[in-house]
């Protein structure tokens, strides 16, 4: 599973989905105009979990 996180201008790190690992896209369905950031981190099947990644900015 991963879990994708995004923050919009000075706002802090939110988790804003579960999605399975399989997933290649996703779309924010809830983004406004302006600057987001997301980023995104594996949870394992025994409670682990990856580093968060790099942060990908996206503007709408």
């Amino acid at each position: 599973m991963l879990t994708l996180s995004t923050s919009f201008g000075d706002q802090p790190l939110r988790i804003i989905d579960n999605v399975p690992a399989s997933q290649q896209s996703y779309q924010d369905g809830s983004a406004q105009k302006g600057t987001y950031q997301y980023a995104l981190k594996a949870v394992y099947a025994d409670g682990g979990e990856s580093p968060l990644s790099a942060f990908v900015q996206v503007v709408r």
